[in-house]
């Protein structure tokens, strides 16, 4: 590609990137989390979190939009660090003051003054200050970052604030945010995922923007498949157009690099955070799975590209497990394919006795069978937990929980 090629492309990939936050952050829902947000920067700081690839980032571009927008005929400068390149406070104070020059032109009655110092007088001046932090998580291990940033913030809590980003990690580990104070932890406010309505709108600026085709008979796996996360709705949209199949099955779509590195990105996440064990999804976390859109709440997964690693991590257990009777195996494996679920006592029944189950019924046969498996598979982190009148479910056990727990502290 020749570089006058490379420009073009450039310019037309951000013209296309800002027209897509343009036109699909106006709808009415986008306009009152973006307004709320606002409201509360007034007085307090904000977090926004979520899964992975949901588009945190992209919203933020077209917030600072707005609120820049709003806010021109006042005093006001935006000040956006991104903490995954700057995680030290020599180089922040450094970023600080090249922004501020920016937008004041280098004023010479800053010369030679700190960053505190400057924002005091720009706050006897009456500027409002955002700070927008892109990944505070990044600052878990350096907390004096931290201690630096809300020594900032209390030099005029009204004119001074904070809009940060995190990882999911704030959600299930707020004890390491402890020295964030109020960035981390005055309003946590989780980002929302596609409707299958704002899905099929997406899915026509997408039809738009890039000149793809997908069929309208597509639209409701596509939401099954994604669950709603944005970036896995637009590389499940480009695999469709680029390869027109006749159906969407996961296991090639994994394949496809674009969607495969994300959904694994997703995954990974859950399973440092503790929200998925063993290819298990952990119910003591429920909650907050739930919060981020992981489950529904009837605690079954919503993105159903994530249930091939489930199955693949329960499966690496299954190879351990060769005292296992053929009965017991089966039941294993159906356990081990619906670990989402609660597994009633008639489905129990049709794995065992398949269309004799009517003539071999046994509550007594099942029972047995249940603690019989129970009692193997907990030596390997495993126990099946009883919900009474509902059924059974596969969940790590309490001891491997334990021992997990004393690893990490």
């Amino acid at each position: 590609m020749g570089y006058s090629s490379y420009v073009k492309y450039y310019i037309i990939s951000y013209f296309r990137s800002y027209t897509m936050n343009d036109i699909f952050f106006t709808t009415s829902k986008w306009r009152k989390y973006t307004n709320k947000i606002i409201s509360k920067l007034e007085k307090e700081s904000v977090l926004i979190t979520g899964l992975p690839q949901v588009g945190i980032n992209t919203f933020l571009c077209y917030f600072r939009d707005i609120y820049e927008a709003r806010t021109k005929t006042e005093k006001n400068i935006v000040i956006t660090l991104e903490l995954y390149r700057f995680n030290n406070i020599p180089d922040i104070q450094t970023r600080i003051i090249e922004i501020i020059n920016q937008n004041l032109g280098t004023p010479k009655s800053f010369e030679g003054l700190s960053v505190e110092d400057i924002l005091r007088k720009l706050s006897v001046q009456g500027f409002k200050i955002l700070f927008i932090l892109y990944r505070i998580d990044n600052l878990v291990s350096h907390p004096y970052v931290f201690t630096f940033f809300q020594t900032l913030r209390a030099i005029n809590p009204l004119l001074i604030s904070f809009l940060s980003t995190a990882d999911i990690s704030c959600l299930t580990s707020s004890g390491k945010y402890a020295q964030a104070g109020p960035l981390a932890s005055t309003n946590i406010e989780l980002f929302p995922l596609l409707k299958i309505t704002e899905l099929k709108e997406t899915i026509k600026r997408f039809e738009d923007l890039y000149s793809w085709e997908v069929p309208e008979a597509n639209i409701n796996q596509i939401f099954e498949l994604s669950g709603g996360v944005r970036g896995l709705c637009k590389y499940i949209c480009k695999y469709i157009n680029d390869y027109n199949p006749k159906t969407l099955d996961p296991a090639a779509l994994l394949e496809y690099s674009g969607i495969g590195f994300r959904t694994k990105e997703i995954y990974n996440k859950l399973v440092e955070n503790d929200l998925i064990r063993k290819g298990a999804i952990n119910r003591s976390k429920q909650n907050i799975l739930e919060r981020i859109g992981t489950i529904d709440k009837k605690g079954e997964i919503r993105i159903q590209l994530i249930k091939p690693y489930l199955k693949r991590a329960l499966s690496t257990e299954i190879e351990r497990l060769k005292d296992l009777s053929n009965q017991e195996r089966s039941v294993f494996e159906y356990f081990r394919d619906h670990s989402d679920k609660i597994i009633t006592v008639d489905d129990l029944a049709r794995i065992l006795w398949g269309d004799a189950e009517k003539e071999k019924f046994s509550l007594w046969a099942i029972y047995k069978m249940i603690s019989n498996l129970n009692r193997k598979i907990k030596n390997f982190g495993f126990e099946i937990t009883n919900y009474r009148g509902r059924g059974y479910q596969i969940i790590p056990n309490k001891q491997t929980a334990v021992l997990s727990s004393s690893k990490h502290s």
